[in-house]
């Protein structure tokens, strides 16, 4: 009995650490041969064009490239990519402001 209860709390602990997560999201993309797959969230086309320059320059074969908020101020989470590619995803990220990229998914 003890280890459902467990198991219970252990699930429903990760489901809200999930939700809490994503909650101040944007984007996800993954990188997978030099190719940008949106995974959740919306990135303006031109952005996602600019990134794929970089990821395939650098020939980057795999990684995520994750856009949070926090604080009100943009932040970029990557995984899988070097320093110099993940400060260069930062440079290109840097040139949008916060509502264009919040707004990237509402545009008709």
């Amino acid at each position: 009995m003890l280890v459902w209860i467990l198991l219970a709390a252990a699930l429903v602990f990760g489901l809200f650490w999930l939700v809490i997560r994503r909650q101040n999201e944007l984007f996800c993309i993954r990188v997978e041969s030099s190719k940008l797959r949106l995974v959740r969230g919306a990135v303006p086309p031109r952005l996602k064009s600019d990134l794929e320059d970089v990821v395939k320059r650098a020939q980057v074969v795999s990684g995520e490239i994750r856009l949070v908020t926090e604080g009100g101020a943009p932040r970029v989470l990557t995984q899988g990519l070097s320093p110099g590619v993940a400060q260069q995803v930062r440079n290109v990220i840097g040139t949008w402001r916060l509502p264009a990229l919040r707004n990237a998914g509402r545009r008709a």
